[in-house]
């Protein structure tokens, strides 16, 4: 009979926490796009969501993504004023 193998607390901890602010890598990997284009998005406006700087990071709050996608993905002007109107973030 096998042993199931240990698993860390370290990897207990990640697999539990619910991720709430996301690096470019992630956003990509979550909009199934590269992180280029990540970074093209952003600095054009294309990406909605305004990223928070955290220290030296880039991150983006995982809500705001996923209501972001759920509204048709618009640039960023126009999500800032649809943001305004009908969320709370």
């Amino acid at each position: 009979m096998k042993e199931a193998p240990e698993v860390t607390l370290q990897e207990k901890t990640q697999q539990s926490v619910k991720l709430l602010l996301a690096s470019a890598e992630h956003v990509a990997a979550m909009l199934a796009v590269s992180v280029r284009l990540i970074r093209q998005m952003d600095a054009s406006g294309r990406l909605g969501p305004m990223p928070i700087l955290l220290g030296r990071r880039k991150l983006w709050s995982v809500a705001e993504l996923a209501q972001w996608v759920r509204a048709g993905c618009p640039p960023r002007q126009q999500w800032q004023t649809i943001k305004k109107e009908f969320f709370d973030f």
